[in-house]
């Protein structure tokens, strides 16, 4: 599985039909902050394990008003 890093850019997979994520779904997000398990954020499931848990933010600093797991995700040039 692949893992994201800290600064690296990303988007939301275009496989992933949340409806929730129609805001960020074609821009281009940083990660912010990496959760690997239910000790590090409340909001990790750890039914989820070995994915791990991502804050985001737009390239223009807007906060994502959610975290996304490894499978939601692709990475992204900008």
């Amino acid at each position: 599985m692949k893992h994201f890093r800290i600064g690296q850019k990303v988007k939301v997979n275009p496989r992933n039909d949340n409806e929730n994520y129609n805001p960020f779904r074609n821009k281009v997000l940083v990660v912010v902050g990496i959760t690997k398990n239910k000790e590090e954020h409340l909001a990790y499931d750890e039914g989820m394990a070995p994915e791990w848990l991502y804050d985001l933010k737009t390239i223009d600093g807007q906060e994502v008003g959610f975290a996304l797991y490894d499978y939601e995700l692709e990475g992204a040039k900008e």
